[in-house]
């Protein structure tokens, strides 16, 4: 009878117990979620190259009729829609970008250790290599998964931050700091600077770059909704911008936004649409490699 009675008590203490809290996930149990969200460890392996078609959007203000000179003998009239074509060979981190500016065509590309690029002008279709903070950009840019998939093997800090209700969805957020640094730029020997002054330069170039990004990912699909990011800037500025995801869909084995909006303030936005995604198609003749005869 005693222990039927300590049983029972037991049993009704429990009862009277309050709920317990839900237990908020860990900083891994996010990231796997993700990955499981994009398609799972196997179909992000599987993906070895990828080639992108879309169009990038900029908003109608004032006259989209206007013209603009981009020669001395050439005005063209303004599109409201840039065509572009990506590709990326992974895991070599490759990236070519081609698009359309005013009408001209223009080259953005990136081999794996060096960046180049052909501006969208007539006057000169000379390739030109990419230095400072526009190598590390496109660098970081060729990354097609990104810093949240095997991060381990990345130079990034991941941090879990307190969960945040976005519209009317919940969000997990990741800060995501990111340790970047400048390749020192050969300056021409001049005899008239002292030599301490050089070491200080070169003391200044080799500074570290430290950006920072934050992740929002859906709690319930575990799929990115905005990044909250910045980018350092030629003149040593960092410009913040917004980048918003949406409109996710099949691509091969791996589900990837269609519609990218990119918002930097101030009026200042691009949406990119994504026509259609291609997974692991050949790419022999994608020119990924710098050469200054390129045109």
């Amino acid at each position: 009878m005693f222990r039927q009675t300590v049983r029972f008590l037991s049993v009704t203490s429990l009862l009277l117990l309050p709920p317990l809290l839900a237990q908020e996930p860990s900083l891994q149990q996010v990231l796997d979620h993700y990955r499981d969200a994009l398609g799972g460890e196997q179909a992000i392996a599987a993906v070895r190259t990828v080639r992108i078609e879309g169009e990038t959007l900029t908003p109608a203000d004032g006259d989209m009729n206007a013209t603009a000179t981009v020669s001395p003998d050439q005005d063209v009239s303004i599109s409201k829609a840039m065509p572009f074509t990506a590709w990326y060979q992974l895991p070599e981190n490759r990236l070519r970008l081609q698009y359309m500016y005013l009408g001209v065509p223009g080259v953005v590309s990136y081999d794996g250790a060096q960046g180049w690029h052909i501006p969208p002008v007539i006057s000169n279709r000379q390739a030109l290599p990419m230095t400072g903070v526009d190598l590390l950009n496109i660098r970081e840019q060729a990354d097609f998964f990104g810093p949240l998939i095997n991060s381990a093997t990345k130079n990034v800090q991941l941090k879990l931050l307190s969960p945040q209700q976005m519209d009317d969805r919940s969000v997990q957020r990741i800060e995501v700091k990111r340790q970047l640094m400048l390749a020192p730029e050969p300056t021409p020997a001049t005899g008239s600077e002292p030599a301490e002054q050089s070491n200080a330069q070169q003391q200044d170039v080799h500074e570290p770059i430290i950006e920072t990004s934050i992740w929002k990912l859906d709690s319930a699909s575990g799929l990115p909704v905005e990044v909250e990011s910045e980018e350092r800037t030629e003149d040593g500025s960092v410009q913040k911008f917004t980048v918003s995801y949406s409109d996710y869909r099949a691509a091969g084995p791996i589900i990837w936004p269609h519609r990218v909006v990119t918002d930097a303030g101030s009026g200042n936005q691009q949406i990119n649409v994504l026509s259609k995604v291609s997974i692991n198609i050949p790419l022999d003749q994608v020119q990924f490699d710098y050469s200054p005869s390129l045109q």
